[in-house]
């Protein structure tokens, strides 16, 4: 059985690991933030399967304001989420924002775990439905780029050493990224690339003896320079077109001729499947 991916978004940081503890025991993975724009980051680089926040956070965002946040999300809207929280007269507003939970203080944790477990069971009834071809396209074009890019892009630039491209993209677990010149994009450089200069090497057409200071060849000399891009309201549908008919691996997300994100394919395909399974990613 797949282990389910918690998120727990929490200000009281001692009452957050003891709940950690006990969810871990029950066999979930468990991640532990305390502000709402680290949860955010999160939330956009892995799956999870549930949030678990508290109104009180850490930083200039408090519960409320995150969950108004999760929910305006096309991608993360359809995430179950818990409150807990000491403010019982909220109970009501709380939960007209989506909540799937409202839980007072104090609660009892072995509740808590009975109240997540039934939230699963009932949340993969509710989503176990076949899509029709049209059906999966509408909701395909409710994802948009802005909700699914990377905001915080990596960018080098052409004199880069692949030695150095090579080492950050084993580093950042990334496949592409853009090159820069004059805050304009100029060409896109992936693992593609790379794989191209790797053959070269076993062949003999680049050596590293031939370099003065032993390093393989600058970005430029293979870079794509045919650079295609999208804009933030892009949908996915458009995207998967775009990325399938012109094998892009790397997407540079433009508005106003400035670059504001990037979406690669394993942002496409995640987004996809989890559509496709009913269950819009975060899930």
């Amino acid at each position: 059985m797949i282990k389910k991916n918690i998120l727990i978004v929490s200000g009281d940081i001692n009452q957050s690991e003891i709940l950690k503890n006990n969810l871990e025991n029950e066999n979930y993975i468990v991640d532990n933030v305390y502000k709402g724009t680290e949860a955010i980051v999160v939330l956009k680089r892995k799956w999870i399967d549930l949030i678990i926040s508290t109104i009180n956070l850490q930083g200039g965002m408090n519960g409320i304001q995150f969950l108004q946040e999760i929910k305006e999300n096309n991608i993360f809207k359809k995430i179950p989420f818990i409150m807990i929280s000491d403010k019982v007269n909220m109970e009501d507003t709380i939960k007209n924002l989506g909540v799937n939970l409202f839980v007072p203080k104090p609660y009892i944790i072995k509740d808590l775990l009975e109240n997540i477990k039934d939230i699963f069971t009932q949340y993969k009834l509710t989503n176990q439905k076949t899509f029709s071809l049209q059906e999966l396209t509408e909701n395909l074009k409710q994802i948009r780029a802005k909700d699914i890019m990377t905001k915080e892009v990596i960018t080098v630039k052409k004199e880069d050493t692949l030695d150095d491209i090579a080492e950050l993209m084993i580093e950042k677990r990334i496949s592409g990224f853009p090159v820069m010149e004059n805050n304009k994009i100029i060409g896109i450089i992936t693992t593609n690339d790379l794989f191209l200069v790797m053959d070269m090497i076993k062949t003999g057409e680049i050596l590293r003896e031939n370099s003065p200071d032993n390093t393989l060849p600058k970005v430029r000399y293979v870079m794509s320079t045919e650079v295609v891009t999208a804009d933030p309201d892009s949908n996915l549908d458009e995207i998967i077109a775009l990325m399938k008919y012109r094998n892009i691996h790397t997407l540079p997300i433009v508005e106003n001729n400035q670059l504001v994100g990037v979406i690669g394919r394993r942002d496409v395909f995640k987004n996809f499947y989890c559509t496709v399974k009913g269950i819009c990613l975060p899930d």
